[in-house]
Order: structure tokens, then sequence, then C-alpha cells
């Protein structure tokens, strides 16, 4: 099996290293996300924070202006 692989090999060590790197990223990816979060919620004022907002899609004709807007 070495032959074929070339003389190199998958040690438990090694899949150890690779999890944990995994890990680091993940919780890199975390914080980045919720420093974004934070940073969007303090943009908005307080009001805004209260409003509900929908985007409609879809093709031409079906109806996407005909729903209306509530106020």
């Amino acid at each position: 099996m070495l032959e074929e692989n070339r003389g190199e090999f998958f040690s438990t060590e090694t899949f150890l290293k690779s999890q944990m790197k995994k890990m680091q990223n993940l919780e890199e990816m975390k914080r980045k996300i919720h420093t974004l979060e934070t940073c969007l919620l303090s943009q908005g004022s307080p009001e805004s924070q209260n409003d509900l907002r929908i985007v409609l899609l879809g093709k031409i004709g079906v109806g996407k202006s005909a729903t209306g807007t509530l106020s």
C-alpha cells in the first residue's frame, strides 16, 4: 500500500492536525459573521428595525406589482 502511495501515508496525527485546522477556520468564520451581524444591526435606526421588508422575485406579468403595499 505504501508503494502505491509513493511512500506517503495518512497518520492519526496528520488527521488530527487537519481536523484542528478545520475547527480553527470554522471558529474564525463564526467570529467574522458575528462581527458583521453586530455592524449591520448597529447601522440601522431603532425605528427601522421594526420594519418588515419583503422582496418579490418572479417573471414579468406574474403579479409582483399587483400585490400592493402595506403601510
